[in-house]
């Protein structure tokens, strides 16, 4: 790299990144480098095998999670149908009612 490189390089860095928003989060920043490094780091056997059995632990419980979300879901599912039936039921009793009070209406007046 030249001189000029380096130069604009550190010219870019003064006058376009926000270093007030950079050191608010460094905590944040430092975390994350800490993980990268510990990801290429690698880490031992007995760590990944206790990672894997954390992991379908996860795993497990979050299979349990969705099933029982399902069954919610499938609940809900029918509650709505039956909202549905109930709401089209109602509709159809409004429409005769609003029918014979016409009829009752043509036939008071006429």
């Amino acid at each position: 790299m030249n001189i000029a490189t380096i130069w604009g390089i550190a010219k870019v860095a003064a006058t376009r990144i926000p270093w007030g928003r950079v050191m608010e989060n460094i905590p944040a920043v430092v975390d994350l480098a800490e993980r990268a490094k510990g990801r290429f780091r690698g880490q031992g056997g007995g760590d990944i095998e206790a990672r894997l059995r954390h992991l379908q632990e996860e795993n497990r419980r979050l299979e349990q999670a969705l099933l029982e979300t399902s069954g919610h879901l499938q609940q809900t599912i029918r509650t709505m149908k039956v909202v549905v039936a109930r709401q089209k039921m109602l509709m159809s009793a409004t429409a005769v009612s609003l029918l014979t009070a016409i009829a009752a209406l043509v036939a008071a007046l006429g």
